[in-house]
């Protein structure tokens, strides 16, 4: 926004299938009595926005009181709805009670063509699941909720570790490209990873917006080789080089980053923990 088989676990972790539809990843939450798909989406703080038909009885959703203002990436500002979701369930996993907003239509726009027609169902993010620790493992399609304050974790014995910081920005994390640092907010729902052009990584990189004209939106894509994070390497991320408006941080890790790794929210410890994905059967 800004808009698992586990091995070697102290205990069970509930694993929650993830099915990619539109190249985003997607849930299955029951509201209520009611089942339907969500767009799974960890950027920003935000726990829930629920789509108008799904605000009724049988869901156990009632609008709110209150209409608050939200922001986006691409500088947009609105006002919208809150309502408030009495049972919010992943899986067996009980979320609710859960604050939320009636969902809207957000995000940085890059190049031609409309949003990802997934866009428009309801929102699942980390204001709701943050009551527990989260592995994503979105290239196996599935992720696991853990837990939190004890020992229930799996095994991260040769995973890197990376600290960060969790507030209205989302999980944000420090990477650094050649010795230059920035700031990159975990965004499942983005479908490409992006990069401001104003980012500080540029003083020791080249920037694909050099030479064109200042007003340009998007410059075109960058690859960024060896990132470094936290204590090692987490290897090359590619990222459409954009303007960012109004957002405390230099760029979003969008679903391209989540599909080629394993990344385990340890919310106690503010720490992630991330090692690649494994590799299909049969894979060379």
């Amino acid at each position: 926004m800004l808009v698992f088989a586990v091995a070697n676990c102290a205990s069970a972790a509930e694993t929650i299938p993830v099915r990619m539809i539109d190249g985003l990843p997607v849930v299955e939450v029951r509201l209520g009595a009611i089942k339907a798909d969500f767009l799974l989406d960890t950027g920003g703080q935000l726990a829930i926005t629920v789509p108008p038909p799904l605000i009724n009885a049988a869901t156990g959703v009632s609008l709110g009181t209150e209409q608050r203002k939200m922001g986006d990436a691409a500088g947009n500002v609105m006002m919208v709805p809150s309502l408030v979701a009495t049972s919010v369930k992943l899986g067996s996993v009980e979320l609710g009670p859960v604050d939320g907003l009636v969902n809207y239509k957000w995000g940085l726009k890059i190049g031609a063509g409309d949003a990802p027609e997934v866009t428009n169902k309801g929102v699942l993010g980390l204001g709701a699941l943050s009551s527990r620790n989260v592995l994503l493992d979105l290239g196996a399609g599935r992720l696991a909720l853990f837990d939190r304050g004890g020992q229930d974790r799996p095994d991260m014995a040769g995973w890197r570790q990376i600290p960060f910081t969790y507030d209205k920005a989302g999980v944000v994390m420090q990477v650094s490209v050649n010795g230059a640092t920035g700031t990159m907010s975990l965004d499942t729902a983005a479908t490409t990873s992006v990069v401001s052009k104003g980012a500080a990584l540029f003083a020791a990189t080249a920037s694909p917006c050099r030479g064109q004209p200042p007003a340009t939106q998007f410059c075109g894509m960058k690859e960024f080789k060896q990132v470094r994070a936290g204590d090692g390497v987490i290897g090359s991320i590619t990222a459409a080089v954009v303007e960012l408006k109004g957002v405390p941080f230099d760029g979003l890790l969008g679903i391209d980053f989540f599909l080629k790794r394993k990344v385990f929210i340890d919310f106690d410890a503010k720490t992630l923990f991330v090692r690649d994905a494994d590799r299909p059967s049969g894979a060379r």
